[in-house]
């Protein structure tokens, strides 16, 4: 076995960490381990949103036949407001054995509009055999009781413990700098 030096072991640490603090759209698809993903659900056409949320979602099945609008609606009355794209990843990654086999799960927080100009809603699917794929549906379809919408509930709470996810990350880099810092102050002089 090859020996490690502390300062290579350091080092390894360092770039690990400096790479959590960066994740995508992509690295969360990825993580989820999804059958199949449309090649459109992108960063360039669902941007980061401002608010990531990692907990406190619900799902609302709706068993009639419905369309978009009275989806939003049903949010809005639940008291919470539609997921964005990440968020209905992320809820996959932890959450997509709660949907039944061939059953679906709308995300309404983001739209894309493609070159044909429909508006393309984000939504997992359950298949049989524990199948998943993240596919685009239209806006202006109707969508029968096989499909649920993803609420969130926010937190107005501006704490360490908020599950946001974009506030995990920035708590992340502020330690990640300040290890980094102490780091660099105690052990990169030893490189030379």
């Amino acid at each position: 076995m090859k020996n490690t030096t502390l300062r290579q072991l350091i080092k390894e640490w360092i770039y690990y960490i400096n790479n959590m603090k960066n994740t995508t759209l992509r690295h969360l698809i990825e993580e989820c381990k999804f059958n199949y993903v449309n090649k459109n659900i992108t960063e360039d056409n669902f941007p980061r949103p401002d608010k990531i949320q990692t907990e406190n979602w619900i799902l609302i099945r709706i068993d009639h036949l419905f369309n978009s609008q009275e989806a939003l609606d049903k949010i809005k009355k639940q008291g919470c407001r539609p997921a964005n794209c990440w968020e209905l990843v992320e809820w996959a990654s932890e959450h997509k054995y709660q949907l039944k086999e061939y059953e679906y799960c709308l995300a309404f927080g983001q739209l894309w509009i493609d070159s044909d100009g429909c508006h393309r809603v984000p939504f997992v699917y359950r298949g049989s055999v524990g199948v998943f794929g993240l596919c685009l549906g239209d806006f202006g379809s109707g969508w029968d009781d096989d499909y649920c919408i993803l609420g969130v509930f926010d937190s107005d709470s501006k704490t360490p413990e908020n599950n946001s996810l974009e506030l995990r990350l920035r708590e992340h880099s502020k330690e990640i700098d300040k290890i980094n810092k102490f780091l660099c102050d105690n052990f990169c002089n030893y490189d030379k």
